[in-house]
């Protein structure tokens, strides 16, 4: 299954865009690629879950 990052945001409890920086933390440290869109899968979100202690 797959997600955006707005979807996460609102099932974590936590702002989009705080989910954004950490997408970009883990998967993007050289702004590669900045303007793509997220589509996120479960491997992604449980990293992203990790990330924010949740």
């Amino acid at each position: 299954m797959t997600v955006t990052p707005r979807e996460l945001a609102q099932q974590l409890g936590v702002d989009q865009k705080r989910i954004r920086r950490v997408l970009r933390k883990l998967f993007r440290p050289n702004g590669e690629n900045s303007h793509a869109r997220w589509i996120l899968d479960d491997e992604m979100v449980d990293l992203v879950r990790k990330e924010l202690g949740k």
